[in-house]
């Protein structure tokens, strides 16, 4: 790859088809910031992830992160420096952590049917099932509290 750069394997393309199949706005922009893998064992790593995810896809398994862009919202606000959250964002972030804890329950249970190079990731994700009850069970569905 060192002797075609990516203007001429027309890489901005592939990007740009990328994108426009991602579900949030943030997701676009990442994958349109994205470079080529700078080694071909970085290059292998990412192919084997990639053909991972889609056999996750391919047999049903796809996370369900709807509430991922209020809570992406909310830790952005803590980053800056914010010292409290707004009800709705509290839910937004009980709702993205069940919704991880029940996609990677869900990846444990594939894990015969379609092994993969994710698995080890999959199942480091943290389970917080009681911080995410204590969120949800303080909010309502309507972004009050409780």
């Amino acid at each position: 790859m060192a002797d075609r750069p990516p203007e001429r394997l027309e890489f901005h393309r592939i990007l740009q088809t990328v994108a426009e199949g991602a579900h949030t706005a943030k997701g676009a922009k990442l994958v349109l910031a994205s470079r080529p893998a700078e080694t071909r064992e970085s290059s292998r790593r990412l192919q084997h992830e990639t053909l991972h995810a889609a056999e996750f896809i391919g047999s049903g398994l796809e996370p369900l992160f709807g509430s991922l862009g209020t809570s992406d919202d909310a830790l952005a606000k803590l980053k800056d420096g914010a010292i409290g959250l707004e009800p709705f964002q509290l839910r937004g972030i009980g709702s993205f952590l069940t919704e991880t804890r029940a996609f990677r329950n869900a990846a444990l249970g594939k894990e015969d049917d379609v092994p993969g190079v994710l698995h080890p990731s999959i199942n480091s994700l943290p389970d917080l099932e009681e911080l995410s009850g204590f969120l949800l069970r303080i909010t309502t569905p309507d972004g009050e509290l409780s």
